[in-house]
């Protein structure tokens, strides 16, 4: 009789797929790869983000204003002849000032060659006595195709013998004739000169041209005084032609 002998069967071990090293690898390596990226992109942001703090920022400069210089207008000099008088020759066609305290008086019957028309003199002195100070104007007839210095070199000499001339100078004007000068009129050509006509009595002259004419401002010295040349001289600034 044959006996079933039943043998056992062997096991067989089922090892599930989830528990697999390899399969929880591959089931990390989203994750993994996630915080990688984070983490690159953090140090990225976070190296550029130092950058930008570390640059140092522009200041920001306000623009500054320009400043100019204050132009100092030159102050203008007071005209000291402002409140003196005016002498007017309408039939010479001239005028000058005069100053506050003086006065003027036309000469009668003026006799030649020079034409005198008028003194001024100072107020205070008394208009009887000869020779006080003053200042003669008058005018003369000129060649006009001649110049100053050439009509005056016939007119002058410097021998100081006006009572008792030579006979070549008897046509002479002026005596004693010395330190002729040009004279700065403005645009007008005039010549200084001191001159010596009678023992005691001395001119400082002008002679301002006019074409066929000329105007003199004679300044008498005398004994009793001179007027001060630089009134002299402001007086003469004023003088103008009106033509």
């Amino acid at each position: 009789m044959e006996e079933n002998i039943s043998q056992p069967q062997p096991e067989i071990a089922q090892t599930s797929r989830a528990n697999s090293p390899n399969s929880s690898l591959k089931s990390k390596l989203p994750l993994v790869s996630a915080v990688l990226l984070l983490i690159v992109l953090a140090g990225t942001i976070g190296f550029l983000l130092g950058k930008s703090l570390a640059k140092p920022k522009p200041v920001s400069v306000p623009p500054i204003a320009k400043i100019t210089p204050t132009q100092s207008l030159p102050t203008p000099t007071p005209d000291p002849t402002a409140n003196w008088k005016t002498y007017r020759n309408e039939k010479y066609g001239f005028e000058f000032k005069y100053p506050p305290g003086f006065y003027y008086e036309e000469i009668k019957n003026p006799t030649k060659p020079v034409t005198w028309l008028v003194y001024i003199a100072d107020s205070t002195k008394s208009p009887n006595v000869a020779h006080y100070p003053e200042i003669d104007v008058g005018v003369l007839s000129k060649n006009k195709n001649l110049s100053l210095h050439n009509w005056l070199e016939d007119k002058i000499t410097t021998k100081d013998n006006y009572n008792n001339p030579d006979p070549e100078d008897k046509d002479k004007i002026w005596w004693g004739v010395k330190d002729i000068n040009n004279i700065s009129l403005g645009n007008l050509e005039a010549i200084g000169f001191f001159s010596s006509n009678g023992a005691s009595t001395f001119q400082n002259n002008v002679l301002i041209d006019h074409g066929d004419k000329l105007l003199i401002f004679q300044s008498v010295i005398t004994p009793l005084g001179v007027i001060d040349k630089s009134l002299f001289d402001l007086i003469l600034s004023t003088f103008k032609f009106l033509d």
